[in-house]
């Protein structure tokens, strides 16, 4: 236990520093939105939104699953030679893919944005976010080089500068200017360019213009059976926003928008994770306690991701008000759902890293499409019946479709044991949780009492976990005090 322990410490160290840089950026993003959202009307705010989800999909498909076969081949050998030539290949690839999608997007601007919006009044709009797409993807692809060198602080900085250039500017062009959605837009791109500046820099060294045709092809091989898999993933925050607007309004998708901002807020674990993650596990490999230490990495996730949803779900009314004007009320019944979903979207990278690390990654391309297909049947079928929550409900069943299936197919390839009994008892400790916190919401005015026994229930969750011995509170504390005893004798 305590060698998977430490492993697990370790990993849980570079999501700590990688989160100190993302709760910054989230932070500044959470304080912004509710300027925002009073600046601009609803429907404009809906339109920032589709737009957004937008350009997450064609993000996808820029790197054609690359920041995967780049942290698997450059951990798969020590000599520096060929790990410089996957870092000069993989960067050509980044960068020519996201020029010839931009291109293709610009070409055909004015039909996206009918299709999308239902207008072509916002090809302009369209084609600022092509351009977006080619500055973040280098600015993507310098996170990845500083990931390789274990620099988490230095991506923490490049993600607090843009953000803080990118919404800055965007409330700069939105108030003062009156540029409403395109305002919004032209400060991202420029705050990104500023971050594309700062990247150059902090990744002086490394950057390589090493080119090999091998190389690349190794690179697509392993990554393109990915890009249905990342697809996937992303058109799950396309999709649902698409139907709502198809079936109802753009009011409508901007009251989901909160909701789903709001349960999305387990991302603040899941996250630096998720930066922390592909190096780590690949790195691991080798390691002959690899597979109790993916065990173990899988449980403790979902204990931390369990807790900060049972957070955001206790809160959810209050952190939709600090978010947004009463109108936007709603939002509450979107977020336990997206909550939830988010808590699944955390364990795809760990359960889909079977044939990653055998490097075939073909059999993730067919359960992506087909969690794809299952996805658009039931927000046809969900959709016209529930509204926005049944755009939710149909998010959080695909995320469970995809992650289920993911485990059982990668366990053919590379199969690691779950610690089921820890993540039932957790589960199951959430569920009672969030049942006693709405029966205060029930008994009690909407007063400091009411918020003190709301954060004395959710405090109660890790407090249950270290009883139940689930958490091994004293192994942690024994491991943590070796290490400080170590690094102080070394002093």
């Amino acid at each position: 236990m305590n060698r998977s322990l430490k492993s697990l410490i370790s990993l849980t160290s570079q999501s700590v520093v990688y989160g100190i840089g993302f709760f910054g950026r989230q932070l500044v993003v959470y304080l912004t939105l509710p300027l925002i959202t009073n600046l601009v009307p609803q429907d404009d705010f809906g339109i920032i939104s589709i737009v957004t989800s937008f350009y997450t999909v064609i993000n996808t498909l820029t790197n054609v699953g690359l920041p995967s076969a780049t942290f698997r081949y450059y951990n798969d050998d020590i000599d520096v030679d060929k790990r410089q030539k996957v870092i000069g290949t993989s960067q050509a690839l980044f960068f020519f893919l996201a020029l010839i999608l931009a291109l293709i997007i610009i070409s055909f601007a004015g039909t996206t944005s009918q299709l999308l919006l239902g207008d072509r009044r916002y090809s302009l709009v369209i084609q600022i976010v092509a351009l977006l797409l080619v500055i973040e993807t280098m600015n993507y692809y310098g996170t990845i080089l500083l990931r390789l060198h274990n620099r988490p602080g230095a991506v923490g900085i490049h993600s607090l500068v843009s953000v803080i250039g990118q919404m800055g500017l965007a409330l700069l062009f939105i108030k003062f200017l009156n540029w409403g959605v395109i305002g919004y837009w032209v400060g991202f791109l420029i705050g990104s360019i500023i971050g594309l500046i700062l990247i150059v820099w902090l990744n002086r060294k490394w950057i390589r213009f090493d080119f090999s045709a091998t190389t690349a092809k190794e690179l697509l091989t392993y990554g393109i059976p990915l890009i249905p898999a990342n697809f996937s993933i992303s058109l799950l925050q396309l999709s649902d926003r698409f139907f709502l607007r198809t079936h109802l309004d753009l009011d409508v998708v901007a009251v989901y928008a909160i909701g789903y901002k709001v349960g999305s807020l387990v991302n603040l674990v899941l996250a630096p994770f998720r930066y922390a993650w592909p190096n780590f596990a690949f790195s691991s490999v080798s390691d002959p306690n690899a597979k109790k230490i993916y065990r173990d990495v899988i449980t403790f996730l979902i204990l931390g991701s369990l807790f900060v949803s049972l957070g955001t779900y206790t809160f959810r009314f209050e952190l939709i008000n600090l978010l947004s004007p009463e109108s936007y009320q709603d939002a509450a019944s979107v977020v336990p759902w997206i909550s939830a979903a988010m808590v699944l979207y955390g364990l795809y990278p760990v359960m889909s890293l079977g044939p990653k690390i055998i490097k075939k990654t073909t059999p993730l391309a067919w359960l992506s499409l087909i969690t794809t297909v299952v996805n658009i049947i039931l927000l046809i079928l969900l959709v016209p019946i529930l509204g926005m929550t049944g755009a939710a409900v149909s998010v959080f069943l695909s995320y469970l479709f995809l992650v289920t299936a993911n485990y059982v197919i990668g366990r053919r390839y590379y199969y690691f044991p779950l610690d089921w009994k820890s993540i039932a008892l957790s589960l199951g400790l959430a569920v009672v949780l969030g049942f006693f916190v709405d029966q205060i919401r029930l008994l009690t005015y909407k007063n400091l009492m009411q918020f003190v026994c709301q954060f004395i229930i959710l405090l109660s969750y890790p407090a249950f976990l270290i009883l139940l011995k689930i958490i091994p509170i004293k192994d942690i504390i024994n491991i943590l005090s070796d290490q400080s005893g170590e690094k102080f004798i070394r002093k």
